[in-house]
């Protein structure tokens, strides 16, 4: 993909759907030619804590030079199970998220100076469930780019788990040292991180007689983490609060809102403790005297 090959008119979104439900659940399909500003991102689909400055110099400099460059993998994300249905029109990025911003910016520029702004990005597009989008995305960030770190890693970890790539195909579970090979890890770490992190699990693997499902049954649910759905929220609310530095009003709305939260947060932990039921869960009629737009 070069800037030459992106200025072509978009295909239509739901034409392209049409063609992905044809499809099986996670077989790319395309590429095609999809509208940069159709094109969303989610802070789940992004182990990374930020973007580097190094990679988007070098894609810069290809897409200026009309080097080739990998297409963008979307992704129209399927719900997993018991999650409300999606926006089956949504596309979002599932590796290219460094692509995506070089192009934003080359395509925000063109505009200024009101030159022809690209139209198209040429992408290869699949159907996932949200926890195979996060497992695909964050594997994505493995084989490219400067590596991760530990932090970084075990969210690709989390991913995989959550996914269920830590069983065979057959419900089995797979060894400790075949995942940290994968992974590129000390199979230790990967005890530690999975005792830690999905304890239940953890105790299945080291009882594979009790954790091992019948061939017959089908094969087990995504697992659900929530201190990692919480810190997805969290990462989007720091993406947000560094949309809006340059709004000192804004920012500073924002820090009053999280502070109260965060005092919020405190205390149903305390009341957790405490097995205080009223306070954990509140009344129903407390949330109604809460005025939108105000700082908690």
């Amino acid at each position: 993909m070069s800037i030459g090959t992106i200025r072509k008119k978009p295909a239509k979104i739901e034409a392209i759907r049409r063609r992905a439900d044809k499809a099986a659940l996670g077989q790319e399909i395309g590429p095609f030619e999809i509208g940069l500003w159709d094109i969303g991102t989610d802070p789940a689909m992004q182990v990374r804590n930020k973007l580097i400055p190094e990679n988007l110099t070098r894609l810069r400099s290809a897409y200026k030079s009309e080097t080739e460059v990998e297409p963008l993998v979307v992704a129209f994300i399927e719900a997993d199970a018991g999650e409300p249905k999606p926006d089956r029109e949504k596309l979002i990025v599932i590796d290219g998220h460094h692509r995506l911003r070089v192009l934003e910016n080359l395509a925000t520029e063109a505009e200024r100076r009101r030159e022809k702004a690209f139209q198209s990005v040429p992408c290869r597009v699949v159907r996932l469930t949200r926890a195979e989008a996060r497992d695909r995305a964050a594997r994505a960030n493995t084989k490219h780019g400067q590596p991760l770190t530990s932090k970084e890693m075990r969210r690709v970890f989390g991913a995989m788990v959550s996914a269920g790539k830590h069983r065979n195909e057959d419900g089995s579970y797979r060894r400790y040292r075949e995942i940290a090979r994968e992974l590129g890890r000390d199979h230790k770490t990967i005890i530690s991180w999975m005792r830690t992190d999905f304890p239940k699990e953890a105790k299945l693997m080291e009882q594979p007689e009790k954790g091992n499902i019948n061939r017959d049954e089908p094969p087990p649910a995504p697992i659900r983490l929530m201190r990692h759905d919480a810190e997805d929220k969290v990462r989007e609310l720091l993406g947000m609060f560094r949309e809006a530095a340059s709004y000192q009003d804004d920012r500073e709305a924002m820090l009053a809102s999280l502070e109260g939260l965060l005092r919020e947060c405190r205390s149903v932990a305390e009341a957790a403790r405490e097995g205080d039921h009223e306070r954990l869960f509140g009344d129903p009629e407390d949330e109604e005297k809460v005025e939108l737009g105000q700082p908690f």
